[in-house]
């Protein structure tokens, strides 16, 4: 049985690999501690997944694994991101990542199966304001 609430949690991550590894423990173990609860994973990972979410610098497989473990075994999935193909823009301009993701858990999936985010454009920021939508 699910209980009535829902768990936000909004992640600035650190640039050092060791760190955000400690991260990733600490949030596997904070979300894995109550699975009753509807568990909301968002901001910015300042790493991604696969080579194509980044365009003008390098990507690390080696960061790309752990942070794809934590996912699979906190039992996150990644929610849909339409919009813009890429959430940050360097100031030169010549590099583009998608570092913002949302991330949730799976009972959140069960109720909100249509769930989805919009990374809109960048305006004020180097990263895009992204809207969390249910359809």
């Amino acid at each position: 049985m699910v209980k009535e609430g829902m768990l936000f949690v909004n992640v600035y991550a650190s640039h050092d690999p060791n760190e955000k590894k400690i991260l990733w423990n600490k949030l596997h173990d904070l979300i894995t501690s109550d699975l009753e609860y509807m568990w909301f994973v968002f901001g910015d990972f300042i790493v991604v997944r696969f080579p194509e979410e980044r365009l003008g610098s390098v990507f690390c497989p080696h960061g790309a694994y752990f942070f794809g473990k934590f996912i699979y075994f906190a039992g996150l999935l990644e929610i849909k991101m339409d919009g813009r193909r890429f959430t940050y823009m360097s100031s030169k301009g010549d590099k583009h990542n998608k570092l913002d993701i949302y991330l949730v858990s799976t009972n959140v999936n069960d109720t909100w199966p249509h769930l989805n985010v919009i990374a809109l454009p960048q305006v004020h920021s180097d990263h895009c304001a992204i809207v969390l939508s249910p359809n």
